[in-house]
C-alpha cells in the first residue's frame, strides 16, 4: 500500500544512516521508492542543489551494495504558474514532479501550466490548526478543475480516515474523508458529477450515502465500475500521504470494507 517513502532532501543522509541493511541487496529484488520534498520553485538555486543530491543519491544507491534504492519523484511548492514552468525547465523528465499549490484561491491557472507535462499537482487538505484545512468548495474547484484540464493530483495531510469527520486533534476542524476524496476524484473523471454535487459529496459525513458493492461503488446513486476506479487510480487521482498505514487499513477494516 506504500508506494513511495516521502523524505525531504535535507533529511537523504540520515535516511542513509537509518536504511542500512534494510534496503534490497540484489538487482533481482525492487528497489525502494522515494519522493523527495525538494526546495520551493521561487528557490531556484537551492532547487538546482537538490537535484544535485538527488543525482547522487541515485548513483550511489543503484549499486547494490550500498542498498537499492530510487528517488524518482521531486515535490515542492510553487505560487504561480511562473514558478512552475520555471521548475519543470529545470527537474529533468524522468522525474514525477508533484507541485504543492495554495487553493484559497482560484487554482485553475497553475492546474493548467501542468497539464500535458511531467507533472501533477498537490493538494494540502489540513494541517495543525483550522485555517490550513481547506473548506468543500474549494477542494472541489481544485479536483474538478483538475479534471477539466486532465491533470492528474495527489493529496497529503489530514485525510487519515475514510469519511469526513470533525477532527480529533484540531478542534473546531473538519478533516476530510480520503474515501470522499478517492471517490468524488473517479465521478468527476468520468463526468458522472458535477462540481456542485462534488463538493456535497466531499462534505457529506454519511457511512450510508456510499454503497460498496461487487465490481462497483456509489454515492447517492452516482456509480464507479471497477475499470473506471482503476483507471481514476492510475490516471488522475494517484494517491496520498498519510503519517500512519496501519490507521486507515483499521479503520476501513472497521467500516466492513477491508477483510
Amino acid at each position: 500500500m506504500l508506494g513511495r517513502l516521502i523524505v525531504s532532501v535535507r533529511d537523504l543522509e540520515s535516511f542513509d544512516a537509518n536504511s542500512a541493511g534494510l534496503l534490497p541487496g540484489n538487482h533481482a529484488d525492487e528497489p525502494w521508492r522515494l519522493s523527495v520534498i525538494a526546495s520551493p520553485a521561487c528557490d531556484l538555486t537551492s532547487l538546482d542543489g537538490d537535484l544535485e543530491r538527488i543525482e547522487a543519491f541515485n548513483e550511489r544507491h543503484d549499486d547494490a551494495s550500498r542498498g537499492l534504492c530510487a528517488i524518482d519523484a521531486v515535490e515542492l511548492r510553487a505560487e504561480s504558474s511562473g514558478e512552475i514552468d520555471a521548475a519543470l525547465d529545470l527537474i529533468p523528465g524522468e522525474f514525477a514532479v508533484f507541485i504543492e499549490m495554495p487553493i484559497h484561491g482560484d487554482p485553475r491557472g497553475m492546474i493548467a501550466a501542468l497539464a500535458g507535462t511531467n507533472g501533477a499537482a498537490k493538494v494540502r487538505t489540513g494541517g495543525p490548526s483550522v485555517e490550513h484545512f481547506p473548506t468543500p468548495v474549494e477542494l472541489a474547484q481544485f479536483i474538478w478543475s483538475c479534471a477539466m484540464a486532465d491533470t492528474p493530483f495527489k493529496a497529503t495531510a489530514g485525510l487519515h480516515h475514510p469519511f469526513r469527520h470533525d477532527s480529533v486533534t484540531v478542534p473546531g476542524a473538519k478533516e476530510f474523508g480520503f474515501l470522499n476524496v478517492f471517490i468524488g476524484a473517479a465521478l468527476a473523471r468520468h463526468e458522472r458529477i458535477d462540481e456542485k454535487n462534488l463538493e456535497l459529496l466531499l462534505a457529506d459525513e454519511s457511512r450510508d450515502s456510499f454503497a460498496f458493492e461487487d465490481g462497483r461503488i456509489a454515492w447517492r446513486g452516482r456509480g464507479l465500475s471497477v475499470d473506471d476506479i482503476a483507471s481514476a487510480r492510475a490516471e488522475f487521482a494517484l494517491s496520498y500521504g498519510s503519517c500512519s498505514v496501519e490507521e486507515p487499513i483499521e479503520d476501513l477494516k472497521a467500516a466492513g470494507l477491508l477483510l
